[in-house]
Protein backbone atom coordinates (compact mmCIF):
# COMPACT_ATOMS: atom_id res chain seq x y z
CA UNK A 1 0.00 0.00 0.00
CA UNK A 2 1.21 3.39 -0.95
CA UNK A 3 0.60 6.30 1.70
CA UNK A 4 2.70 8.86 -0.26
CA UNK A 5 0.54 10.96 -2.27
CA UNK A 6 1.27 12.96 -4.98
CA UNK A 7 1.50 16.58 -5.65
CA UNK A 8 -1.53 16.64 -7.70
CA UNK A 9 -3.58 14.82 -5.33
CA UNK A 10 -2.79 16.96 -2.49
CA UNK A 11 -3.44 20.48 -4.98
CA UNK A 12 -6.94 18.07 -5.67
CA UNK A 13 -7.61 17.62 -2.36
CA UNK A 14 -7.11 21.18 -1.14
CA UNK A 15 -8.82 22.66 -3.95
CA UNK A 16 -12.05 20.48 -3.07
CA UNK A 17 -11.88 21.10 0.30
CA UNK A 18 -12.01 25.30 -0.73
CA UNK A 19 -14.91 24.62 -3.06
CA UNK A 20 -16.67 23.07 -0.28
CA UNK A 21 -15.87 25.61 2.29
CA UNK A 22 -16.97 28.33 -0.63
CA UNK A 23 -20.45 26.62 -1.10
CA UNK A 24 -20.87 26.23 2.23
CA UNK A 25 -20.53 29.88 3.45
CA UNK A 26 -22.20 30.31 0.48
CA UNK A 27 -25.69 28.21 0.86
CA UNK A 28 -25.89 30.18 4.64
CA UNK A 29 -28.62 32.79 5.23
CA UNK A 30 -27.16 36.05 5.56
CA UNK A 31 -28.51 38.59 7.23
CA UNK A 32 -30.72 41.18 5.53
CA UNK A 33 -29.80 44.77 4.46
CA UNK A 34 -32.09 47.46 5.41
CA UNK A 35 -31.65 50.71 4.17
CA UNK A 36 -33.34 53.42 6.69
CA UNK A 37 -32.79 56.68 4.09
CA UNK A 38 -33.30 56.91 0.88
CA UNK A 39 -30.09 57.60 -1.65
CA UNK A 40 -31.09 61.33 -1.82
CA UNK A 41 -30.82 62.43 1.96
CA UNK A 42 -27.84 60.14 2.14
CA UNK A 43 -26.37 61.61 -0.56
CA UNK A 44 -27.23 65.64 0.76
CA UNK A 45 -25.69 64.31 4.50
CA UNK A 46 -22.00 64.37 2.38
CA UNK A 47 -19.72 67.16 1.57
CA UNK A 48 -20.78 68.42 -1.97
CA UNK A 49 -19.06 70.44 -4.62
CA UNK A 50 -21.73 72.22 -6.53
CA UNK A 51 -21.02 72.64 -10.32
CA UNK A 52 -21.28 75.96 -11.90
CA UNK A 53 -24.34 76.78 -13.73
CA UNK A 54 -22.14 77.35 -17.47
CA UNK A 55 -21.10 74.02 -17.29
CA UNK A 56 -24.15 72.18 -17.03
CA UNK A 57 -24.23 70.95 -21.20
CA UNK A 58 -20.30 69.33 -20.35
CA UNK A 59 -19.87 65.98 -19.60
CA UNK A 60 -19.72 64.40 -15.73
CA UNK A 61 -19.08 60.71 -14.83
CA UNK A 62 -20.00 59.06 -11.48
CA UNK A 63 -17.86 56.28 -10.98
CA UNK A 64 -18.52 53.48 -8.57
CA UNK A 65 -16.44 49.88 -8.06
CA UNK A 66 -17.92 47.67 -10.37
CA UNK A 67 -20.01 50.54 -12.84
CA UNK A 68 -20.02 53.98 -13.56
CA UNK A 69 -22.45 56.10 -15.17
CA UNK A 70 -21.55 58.86 -17.59
CA UNK A 71 -23.69 62.02 -19.39
CA UNK A 72 -23.78 65.30 -18.84
CA UNK A 73 -24.56 67.92 -16.18
CA UNK A 74 -28.23 68.26 -16.60
CA UNK A 75 -28.99 64.91 -16.45
CA UNK A 76 -29.21 64.16 -20.10
CA UNK A 77 -27.42 61.46 -21.92
CA UNK A 78 -26.89 63.05 -25.43
CA UNK A 79 -24.82 60.80 -28.09
CA UNK A 80 -21.37 61.12 -27.16
CA UNK A 81 -17.88 59.18 -27.45
CA UNK A 82 -15.28 59.39 -30.77
CA UNK A 83 -14.07 55.67 -30.79
CA UNK A 84 -17.73 54.01 -30.54
CA UNK A 85 -19.43 57.15 -32.65
CA UNK A 86 -22.04 58.20 -30.23
CA UNK A 87 -22.09 55.15 -27.58
CA UNK A 88 -20.01 55.97 -24.87
CA UNK A 89 -22.34 57.36 -22.55
CA UNK A 90 -24.92 55.71 -20.23
CA UNK A 91 -24.33 53.24 -17.44
CA UNK A 92 -21.72 50.69 -17.62
CA UNK A 93 -20.26 47.71 -16.08
CA UNK A 94 -17.13 47.30 -18.17
CA UNK A 95 -17.37 45.80 -20.46
CA UNK A 96 -21.41 46.02 -20.99
CA UNK A 97 -23.02 48.69 -21.38
CA UNK A 98 -26.26 48.36 -19.32
CA UNK A 99 -28.12 51.30 -20.27
CA UNK A 100 -27.90 53.98 -22.89
CA UNK A 101 -29.00 56.75 -20.50
CA UNK A 102 -32.65 56.70 -18.48
CA UNK A 103 -35.13 59.33 -17.72
CA UNK A 104 -37.32 60.15 -14.48
CA UNK A 105 -41.10 61.65 -13.93
CA UNK A 106 -42.81 63.73 -11.31
CA UNK A 107 -46.53 62.77 -11.50
CA UNK A 108 -48.21 65.95 -9.77
CA UNK A 109 -51.91 65.85 -9.53
CA UNK A 110 -52.98 64.84 -13.33
CA UNK A 111 -49.83 65.95 -14.83
CA UNK A 112 -46.89 64.06 -15.32
CA UNK A 113 -43.93 66.13 -15.38
CA UNK A 114 -40.51 64.82 -17.02
CA UNK A 115 -37.39 65.65 -15.92
CA UNK A 116 -35.15 65.90 -18.33
CA UNK A 117 -32.75 68.89 -18.00
CA UNK A 118 -31.27 69.58 -14.33
CA UNK A 119 -31.23 73.39 -13.32
CA UNK A 120 -28.15 72.62 -10.91
CA UNK A 121 -25.44 69.99 -10.27
CA UNK A 122 -23.28 68.52 -7.56
CA UNK A 123 -20.89 65.73 -6.54
CA UNK A 124 -20.28 64.25 -3.66
CA UNK A 125 -17.89 61.65 -2.21
CA UNK A 126 -20.30 58.83 -3.29
CA UNK A 127 -22.60 59.73 -6.34
CA UNK A 128 -24.04 63.11 -7.88
CA UNK A 129 -26.94 65.01 -7.19
CA UNK A 130 -29.24 66.65 -10.16
CA UNK A 131 -32.01 69.14 -9.05
CA UNK A 132 -35.03 69.72 -11.67
CA UNK A 133 -37.48 72.64 -10.90
CA UNK A 134 -40.84 72.80 -11.96
CA UNK A 135 -43.87 75.00 -10.95
CA UNK A 136 -41.94 76.26 -8.16
CA UNK A 137 -41.19 73.01 -6.72
CA UNK A 138 -37.79 71.03 -7.02
CA UNK A 139 -36.70 67.46 -6.90
CA UNK A 140 -33.78 65.83 -6.74
CA UNK A 141 -32.41 63.37 -8.52
CA UNK A 142 -29.34 60.75 -7.75
CA UNK A 143 -26.62 58.70 -8.70
CA UNK A 144 -24.37 56.39 -6.80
Amino acid sequence: MRLQNTYQQVVNSVASLVLLGALFTGCTPSLPVTITYPLTERLSTQETLQGNPEYLSSKQMTAGNHAYCVGFQDGTFPDMGWHIKGEMGGLWAHPIKLLDGFHAAVVWGTDTIALDTAHSYATTPIGSIFTFNFDGHSARKGTR
